[in-house]
């Protein structure tokens, strides 16, 4: 388990003190974010335990003015003791002084960005939802892994996760694992068991009676 996502417990769960009684937190949030999400939502946030790290997602028109809203957003998290990387762009993430980067796509040139890990700087790619490349990019040294399931606009308009497959994951793979794109809260309770990560929008987030649901589900007693 990295030290950038996961509390150093020595184990599959998440230590938390509330109102003096210990909390399990079973999974932790993956807060995606982008440059709409506003300073006082972000701040609300951030404020949940649940929350392991966040992403700013979304961010290729390099304008000042987005640089700014950029840091600002970084600052946020910084502050609050939360990781946050950004997506794709390795480079500007390494300038700027953000905590590592999250790939859409496993890139051609991943062993040379692997490299940056030497400055405590974290990589993160998302694997689609293919096992065989979850595996070589976890052996290559990738920080954790992240799934994303499909559209399936036949049947469902989403393809449901094979809990198997994250299960098996979890109890094989070392490599932290990232679940994407799963906002079904019945879902999230059944992953929550098995992956390190959920990642959860920041607009979902901003609907309080589903956040808190969230919240809920990954704390046990």
């Amino acid at each position: 388990m990295i030290g950038l996502l996961v509390d150093d417990v020595g184990a599959d769960n998440y230590y938390h003190v509330c109102n003096g009684k210990p909390i399990i937190l079973t999974s932790k949030i993956y807060l995606v974010i982008d440059l709409t999400t506003s300073d006082y939502n972000l701040t609300e946030i951030i404020k949940s335990d649940s929350i392991g790290c966040a992403r700013i997602a979304n961010y290729s028109d390099f304008t000042n003015e987005n640089l700014e809203k950029a840091r600002t957003l970084k600052k946020l998290c910084k502050r609050n003791n939360i990781p946050i990387l950004l997506e794709d762009n390795h480079e500007l993430a390494v300038k700027e002084g953000f905590d590592g980067v999250h790939l859409r796509k496993p890139p051609k040139n991943f062993k040379e960005i692997l490299k940056l890990q030497s400055l405590n700087f974290f990589v993160g790619v998302n694997c689609a939802y293919s096992k065989h490349m979850g595996m070589l990019m976890a052996e290559a040294g990738a920080d954790y892994i992240a799934f994303s399931k499909g559209m399936n606009r036949i049947i469902t308009g989403m393809e449901p996760y094979d809990y198997d497959l994250i299960s098996w994951w979890n109890e094989t793979i070392e490599t932290p694992l990232v679940v994407e794109n799963s906002n079904s809260i019945d879902e999230i309770k059944t992953l929550s068991e098995t992956c390190d990560f959920i990642s959860i929008s920041a607009k979902k987030c901003q609907d309080k009676k589903y956040f808190n649901k969230v919240v809920s589900i990954l704390q046990k007693s």
